[in-house]
């Protein structure tokens, strides 16, 4: 056998050497979780009543009234209800229940007297979202953003005019995101007539 066969062996097992080298130590590329908006199944509702402990958890946290724990709603039987009637949906993240909403297309009788202030489609057809909610491991990561996104987008398929969204006062954080979104401040409803149960009313048109 001549040198320069050698040598040429040589390079070639070098090379394979390298090359292996560079394969065991190169990282694998992290795996992409799923995420998607979907309806929620009946095996999602322990991890939804987990999300409204951590909203209720928030919302003492900052002050707002808003799902006081003294209070039941939203209870697991809300949910449950809104599961049979098909208007729950969860943003699952990998196989993962990290968002919530009810996103309701018929009218709320809630929203049948306003005060101070008009809706921005007062006689149009349209989409509430209410019960939403966010894990909180996941807070300030769009999810709330990803779920208004998705009522916009089922507004449209179903030839809706608007989305109408009710929150407490001093819910801050809900406030800043619907008018990040594009909703306008509306006025203010009464919770089955009760004056001491106020809410905001904002409305997007669609």
């Amino acid at each position: 056998m001549t040198i320069d066969l050698w040598i040429i062996y040589i390079l070639l097992f070098v090379f394979v050497v390298v090359l292996m080298v560079f394969i065991i130590k190169r990282k694998p590329r992290p795996i992409q979780k799923r995420h998607i908006v979907r309806q929620a199944e009946f095996k999602d509702l322990e991890s939804i009543m987990d999300i409204v402990k951590d909203a209720k958890d928030l919302h003492e946290q900052n002050g707002t009234n808003q799902w006081p724990k003294d209070k039941p709603y939203p209870s697991y039987m809300d949910f449950l209800q809104d599961l049979n009637a098909k208007t729950l949906f969860v943003y699952d993240y990998g196989e993962e229940v990290i968002g919530v909403a009810a996103i309701i297309n018929a009218d709320d009788p809630n929203y049948g007297i306003i005060y101070d202030g008009e809706w921005v489609v007062p006689n149009g057809n349209y989409l509430t979202i209410h019960r939403m909610a966010t894990k909180k491991e996941y807070y300030h990561k769009g999810v709330a953003r990803t779920l208004i996104s998705f009522a916009i987008s089922y507004a449209k398929q179903n030839s809706l005019d608007s989305i109408r969204v009710d929150t407490h006062k001093d819910n801050k954080e809900m406030n800043d995101l619907l008018q990040k979104s594009g909703f306008t401040k509306c006025g203010t409803i009464y919770l089955d007539n009760d004056s001491t149960r106020s809410r905001i009313v904002y409305e997007l048109k669609v």
